[in-house]
């Protein structure tokens, strides 16, 4: 249908496997976390429903967990990771947008279990096949996911529509018995206040957004030194995808 030969749609697929497939170093997880820190260590008090993390603690002896967290900074995934981590949890594979793969974080969050992946891939049927084979992969290994629904953070503090794509991956794995279940996480993340609020204000009101990169994070860092507050983070009720999906 693509008008492509088997060669050729086997290479394509090799990239972009290759451009998925995250590692996870104990090292290079370990030096991840020590990198990113300041970004928001200092910035916020964290508070933790610890009862919430019991329940899924035990869960996850048996099951993936997919985690999905509201998104309202780019601190998001670092406090869940360091809380997960204080609470014996195994590092999560994270799905993040490739406008996060700059030098030198992207080689070393690769091999800590960061997948990049396209912010937007629309037609392009050889990734979505190399992006849902991965999930499956993933998720029949019993790796735990997670992922921002909404596709960016919030400008407005309001949960923004879910994008459901990668859901509907994860899903097929399931019905399609790569896994035998999986077992879906609403995490909400709540912040007293956000340093991030000026420049999300400004881009509603039509300024360019500032590209991501090193000199981007170093800014960002310097901003995060000082006390703004508490941070909340609540585990919802667990969902079983396999209890949820229509018999057969």
């Amino acid at each position: 249908r693509l008008g492509l030969t088997e060669a050729e749609a086997m290479g394509r697929a090799e990239a972009d496997l290759d451009s998925l497939v995250a590692s996870m170093s104990p090292i290079a997880v370990d030096l991840l976390s020590s990198a990113l820190r300041p970004l928001h260590v200092y910035a916020w008090d964290v508070q933790v429903d610890t009862a919430g993390l019991d329940r899924l603690r035990a869960l996850n002896r048996e099951h993936a967990l997919v985690f999905l967290p509201s998104h309202r900074s780019y601190a998001d995934p670092l406090l869940l990771a360091d809380v997960l981590a204080e609470h014996d949890f195994p590092r999560n594979h994270v799905l993040g947008g490739d406008n996060l793969r700059f030098w030198p974080i992207a080689p070393l969050a690769r091999r800590a279990g960061i997948v990049f992946i396209r912010r937007s891939f629309g037609d392009d049927e050889i990734y979505k096949l190399a992006l849902r084979e991965y999930l499956g992969f993933l998720l029949a290994k019993r790796f735990n996911l997670e992922w921002y629904m909404e596709g960016g953070r919030s400008r407005t503090g309001k949960l923004r529509p879910p994008r459901y794509g990668l859901l509907a991956y994860v899903a097929e794995a399931v019905a399609r018995g790569r896994a035998e279940d999986a077992w879906l996480v609403p995490v909400a993340i709540t912040y007293d206040q956000l340093r991030e609020v000026s420049a999300m204000a400004a881009e509603q009101a039509g300024a360019a957004k500032k590209a991501e990169g090193l000199g981007w994070l170093a800014a960002y860092a310097r901003g995060q030194l000082a006390r703004i507050g508490t941070v909340h983070v609540r585990f919802a009720e667990p969902i079983s995808l396999h209890a949820a999906l229509p018999p057969g």
